[in-house]
């Protein structure tokens, strides 16, 4: 691990602790080049809410791949740059998802709004299947409507995380873990 990754996973941990004690609900203020350095992971014991599910299933991209159109599924959290999402957020709150490893942003596939469709990656462009909007501990799509969703709250390597409406689930509640 090199010294920049070290001291923004510091940073990163340090800004979700001050969240988690000011009520925040953990939004980390850390930043390194005005990046902040996450890896996304499926719900799993979040405070306050736990939850009996594999706590160690990451998002990632398949086989670590740099293509456009890579799938992005969730695997056994593994430390691997494919697995390390940094986000930019810009002054209207959009955000983009960027995979460390690639310089891809996350994308819903083939621009299809829909209840379902799966993400992969592409060149990041600006369009309304790259943005995200941070809900509490969501990713929302402004265009969608719909929220980043582990499907059926699988536990399966492999799964392909899909949009989906908002219904409160476990399975529509993402974190940042610096562990890895």
């Amino acid at each position: 691990m090199n010294i920049r990754k070290a001291l923004c996973s510091a940073a990163t941990a340090l800004g979700l602790a001050a969240g988690l004690l000011a009520g925040t609900g953990g939004s980390a203020s850390a930043t390194t080049d005005d990046y902040l350095w996450w890896t996304m992971v499926t719900p799993i014991l979040h405070f306050p809410w736990s939850n009996e599910r594999d706590p160690n299933l990451c998002m990632g991209v398949q086989g670590g791949s740099r293509d456009n159109g890579a799938a992005v599924i969730l695997w056994e959290c593994n430390g691997n740059d494919d697995q390390k999402w940094t986000y930019t957020t810009n002054s209207a709150g959009m955000t983009q998802l960027v995979n460390w490893k690639s310089g891809k942003c996350l994308d819903i596939f083939n621009w299809d709004f829909r209840a379902g469709a799966q993400l992969d990656q592409w060149d990041c462009h600006g369009g309304a299947n790259q943005e995200w909007v941070r809900d509490g501990f969501t990713f929302r799509n402004p265009a969608s409507h719909m929220v980043l969703d582990d499907p059926n709250s699988s536990t399966a390597w492999g799964t392909r995380p899909i949009i989906w409406p908002y219904h409160e689930g476990y399975n529509q509640i993402w974190r940042a873990t610096t562990s890895l």
